[in-house]
């Protein structure tokens, strides 16, 4: 029989050195990097709404420890680092400590007994806050069993994605050269059962989807990874996706409308539905979409929010008559708002179901007795809500019945846009130009790309109309058919 060590890094799809083995390195200068951090999307579980600040590193305070407070994992990750890090840790370790993780992957075992270690810090049963804190940051990678290492850590502690960063996820499989090898198929199958194992355990534990899974066996070889950086793809893998500030920008009320609020609502619920109770998740399988029609789409979110003499309003959603779960807005002084999906199945009184104030209603909103629990909605929400992920324009509805739509429909030819009302056309996204142009209330345009903008309106669509070209606020355009249902690819 070979040696098995060769061959578990053959399952790696690399061949490592000892030279380049998993370093890790105490870096507190990194503490001041990550307290700029803040969360992009709400809880990825709507339970914890009101335990979640906006930020994943509260300023700094007094030392916790004389021991390192943020850990630095970097490197390829060889037989004997796993003993390595534990005995490093186990001299070392304390409550909140933050691991950055930067690794193109190594041996699948090593991984394992890492994260097994990092699991095993915290009884299930406890109340303690999460041990761990995890983050991946922008310009880094984690790879192949480092991105398995944060999906075990997320499974005890909080695993957070920089918008920017690349995490890789895949099965451990031979490449093609060795394909043919002579060791045992036994102790191939035995790793891809103990992998299959953990993400299994993650599932059920209710810290990832079961779409990770999925997609991870779908990709089989060295060089073929399932890709999340920090977007809402993400978030609906169970992973807390984070930015800067300025990368992240909260959406401000001018100019927004009913529609663009139910898209993102539609966009948080769909991608929430393995976080919701059994109920709800069976009748998100059940509703297709809820794309208000004009006139009421383009009733502008001040107006209701007036109209009901509140800054706090609720809705029944998707309707009265089909009901899944609150959506909740609510507005702050300077016109910042904030959303938050609540399902009162999941139960407690962390998820109470928001009690209109009186009986008045607008479009189907109520103003709330109390604040419900909500999160900033923040420009990069928007974006994905809009069919604009991260700056990219979502051309290809995926036939995928988890996200949203089944692969008996005709799929759309390109996308198009009706203008709510008047709006300006600009040569470059963003309101930093004077207009050089207006889309008429009612025409129809061509959506031919987008961008994310820091300035209040956030997303900007590239239209044709005719013989005119330019940039649009993406909010005041209503989009029919597929592209009206907010998608996570």
């Amino acid at each position: 029989m070979k040696n098995l060590f060769p061959l578990i890094l053959a399952l790696c799809g690399v061949v490592s050195s000892a030279s380049h083995a998993l370093e890790f390195t105490s870096r507190e200068d990194f503490l001041p990097r990550l307290q700029e951090l803040v969360f992009v999307y709400p809880p990825a579980d709507p339970v914890h709404y009101d335990a979640l600040s906006h930020r994943p590193v509260p300023e700094i305070g007094p030392p916790a420890s004389d021991r390192p407070e943020v850990i630095h994992l970097s490197g390829q990750i060889n037989k004997g680092d796993a003993d390595r890090f534990i005995a490093f840790m186990e001299a070392n370790w304390f409550y909140g400590q933050k691991f950055i993780l930067d690794s193109p992957g190594g041996n699948f075992l090593e991984a394992l007994k890492i994260g097994a270690w990092l699991v095993n810090q915290q009884d299930p049963a406890a109340s303690d806050p999460p041990v761990f804190d995890f983050y991946v940051l922008e310009g880094d990678k984690c790879l192949s069993a480092c991105a398995l290492i944060l999906a075990m850590g997320g499974g005890v502690g909080n695993a957070m994605i920089e918008q920017g960063a690349t995490v890789g996820f895949h099965m451990g499989i031979l490449p093609d050269e060795q394909a043919e090898s002579t060791a045992k198929v036994r102790d191939v199958m035995n790793l891809t059962y103990d992998i299959v194992l953990e993400y299994t355990r993650l599932i059920e534990d209710g810290w990832q989807s079961p779409l990770l899974l999925r997609e991870s066996l779908r990709h089989r070889t060295s060089d073929s990874f399932f890709y999340l950086r920090g977007g809402m793809r993400s978030w609906q893998m169970g992973f807390d996706p984070v930015a800067r500030p300025n990368a992240s920008p909260t959406v401000n009320l001018v100019g927004l409308d009913h529609g663009t609020a139910i898209r993102v609502c539609s966009a948080l619920l769909f991608a929430s539905r393995d976080r919701l109770s059994e109920s709800a998740g069976f009748m998100v399988d059940s509703y297709g979409d809820r794309v208000p029609q004009m006139p009421d789409a383009a009733v502008r979110l001040k107006d209701i929010f007036d109209g009901l003499g509140s800054d706090h309003i609720t809705l029944a959603f998707p309707f009265e008559s089909f009901y899944v779960g609150q959506c909740s807005l609510s507005r702050s002084r300077n016109g910042d708002v904030s959303v938050g999906l609540i399902d009162p199945e999941l139960g407690g009184s962390y998820s109470p179901k928001p009690e209109c104030l009186n009986s008045k209603q607008m479009l189907g909103w109520c103003a709330t007795r109390e604040p419900a629990p909500t999160h900033a909605l923040t420009v990069p929400l928007l974006a994905d809500s809009l069919g604009c992920s991260g700056g990219t324009l979502l051309r290809t509805v995926p036939e995928d019945t988890y996200n949203w739509q089944p692969n008996w429909l005709v799929r759309s030819e390109g996308r198009r846009g009706t203008a709510k009302r008047e709006v300006n056309i600009r040569a470059v996204p963003g309101l930093g130009t004077s207009p050089i142009g207006t889309l008429a209330k009612g025409a129809s345009a061509e959506i031919t790309n987008c961008a994310l903008t820091g300035d209040k309106q956030g997303v900007f669509f590239q239209i044709k109309s005719g013989s005119t070209q330019g940039w649009v606020s993406a909010r005041f355009l209503i989009e029919e058919g597929l592209f009206a249902v907010p998608v996570t690819n």
